[in-house]
């Protein structure tokens, strides 16, 4: 089982920490888990309750770009302006489960609908975990960015395109954690496989 450390932040938003780059010069961005978006994205500062400072993250440290020109992308309200790098991604907090070339969208410029240019998260980045089919009403049409779940099962690294969240607020969240490979079955409650509720997203 593929796991990763969680923590609660406000009670709705879960972060943890992921690894980008290569070996003794990988850095450790902490993203929120997002089941509403696509892409690895991070930030190029890191905000929260108003105050915003750099995070330190160099893409080209030893990532390649991949998008010379700058990318828009848009998640509702959000829009977000940036370059797409591909560099080695561990989501395992051993580092033991490693994408070694996996796409991200360093995010240079953040704006919400309403102009504020503070991103929401209390991370500097945003692991997004699922993304539904766009609208093919939608001109142009939205692309659906890389997906890091399925990802691990095309690189051999899970038996199952599945993840799932271990949530328990009874140690403050500190127990918590993200499976990425499937479930285990002994941490629902009593055991009940059959009272799961399966949602394709």
């Amino acid at each position: 089982m593929h796991s990763n450390l969680v923590g609660g932040y406000a009670g709705s938003t879960f972060v943890g920490e992921v690894t980008v780059g290569q070996d003794e010069g990988a850095t450790a961005v902490y993203v929120s888990y997002d089941t509403g978006s696509d892409w690895l994205q991070i930030y190029n500062t890191s905000c929260l309750n108003g105050t915003c400072q750099s995070v330190g993250f160099d893409p080209a440290a030893s990532g390649t770009l991949i998008s010379p020109r700058v990318v828009e992308r848009s998640f509702g309200l959000i829009k977000q302006e940036g370059h797409v790098y591909e560099d080695r991604v561990c989501v395992s907090h051993l580092g033991t489960v490693c994408l070694n070339n996996c796409s991200y969208f360093f995010v240079e410029q953040f704006t919400l609908g309403n102009n504020d240019t503070t991103p929401i998260y209390p991370a500097n980045g945003v692991l997004g975990m699922t993304r539904g089919q766009p609208d093919p009403n939608l001109l142009p049409v939205p692309e659906v960015g890389p997906l890091i779940v399925p990802m691990l099962k095309e690189a051999g690294l899970a038996d199952f395109s599945t993840f799932a969240f271990y949530l328990d607020n009874s140690a403050g969240g500190k127990v918590s954690w993200v499976d990425f490979n499937g479930f285990v079955k002994h941490n629902i409650k009593n055991e009940a496989e059959n009272k799961i509720i399966w949602t394709k997203m």
